[in-house]
Order: C-alpha cells, then sequence, then structure tokens
C-alpha cells in the first residue's frame, strides 16, 4: 500500500522486523541490531506527532475514498446512454482530487502513498440508485471536506480541503444534469 523509495530498512521497518524475529527467535541472535532509544528534547515535537499522524490517516483515507468514488464512477459512465462523457470527466475529476491528497500526504509524511487495485468491486445496482447514492454521497462529502478545512491545523491542508470543498460540491451539480439529461 505504501510505497518507499530508497534501498535498505527504514526506522520503522526495522522496529516491525525485530519485533516478528523476537517471535521467531525468542533467545535473540537476530540479523537486526535493536535500534538505540531516541531522546526528544523538544515537548513540543511529542505534541506535534499525534496531530501529524491524525493528519497523515485522515489525508490516507481520503485518497482511498476519492480513487473507491473514482471506480464507481468509471463503472457508471460504462452504463451511461447520453451522459457518458459527463461521467467520465467525473471519474477524471477525482482521479485528479485523489492526487492532491497524495501528494499532501508526501508532503506531510515522505512517504509515497497511491493504494493499487484496493478499490472495491462496485455493486450491481441500478443506474439511477447508484447515481442518487453518488449525489447524496458527494454533498456529504462536501460537508465533510469544508469541516476539515475549518478545523485548523496546517494552512496549506486548510487550503486543499477547501479546495476540494468546492470541486466535490461542484460535482453534486453535474451528477444532477447527468440524472436530468438520462432521464
Amino acid at each position: 500500500m505504501e510505497e518507499r523509495e530508497g534501498a535498505g530498512m527504514l526506522g520503522c521497518d526495522r522496529e516491525v522486523f525485530a519485533q516478528v524475529w523476537s517471535r521467531v527467535a525468542p533467545g535473540g541472535g537476530g540479523p537486526v541490531e535493536p535500534n538505540p532509544p531516541v531522546e526528544r528534547n523538544a515537548p513540543a515535537v511529542e505534541a506535534a506527532a499525534p496531530a501529524e499522524e491524525e493528519q497523515a490517516g485522515t489525508l490516507r483515507g481520503l485518497v482511498l475514498e476519492f480513487l473507491t468514488d473514482a471506480s464507481v464512477y468509471r463503472d457508471l459512465a460504462l452504463r451511461a446512454r447520453r451522459a457518458v462523457g459527463a461521467l467520465q470527466g467525473i471519474y477524471r475529476q477525482k482521479l485528479r482530487q485523489a492526487k492532491r491528497l497524495s501528494a499532501a500526504y508526501f508532503l506531510l509524511t515522505g512517504v509515497r502513498y497511491w493504494p493499487r487495485e484496493v478499490t472495491p468491486v462496485n455493486p450491481p445496482e441500478g443506474f439511477f440508485p447508484a447515481l442518487r447514492e453518488r449525489y447524496l454521497a458527494e454533498g456529504r462529502l462536501a460537508r465533510r471536506l469544508e469541516a476539515l478545512a475549518k478545523a485548523g491545523g496546517e494552512q496549506s491542508l486548510r487550503e486543499l480541503y477547501s479546495d476540494l470543498a468546492r470541486e466535490t460540491d461542484a460535482l453534486v451539480r453535474e451528477i444532477r444534469r447527468v440524472v436530468e439529461r438520462e432521464t
């Protein structure tokens, strides 16, 4: 799921490997030397770490959500009669939004995150019920992104969430136009 660049193990990989190895060889003597304890001099760093982890988790979840939504629009475009182009446009927009969130995740954590082949298979529901569900879901997502933009945190993330909220709100109107064209 997470793509890490560079050769060798990162600190977190070493810790996980050492934990697993300690279960295999409880007496020790594993191929990974334990890391020395890291001393933290600045209490501000300790306080910032949970906030960054929460922001990273939010970004990771949103990337996956936007990719999943994109797969739904890709599926709907295959079933549309008149609004194929509009649904393909929404699909591409959701991918762009996911890429923006992924870039923000990288800038925050230093780790590139782009899930591959993890979007679920879309259920075989009817075309119009699926459009209605997307209409409602996009409205909820726009409100959630607005709340994230107002919640505080890093300025660049607030701006990103605000931009995505506006774009998602525009998608709600586009979905309504798709329904109007298809009926």
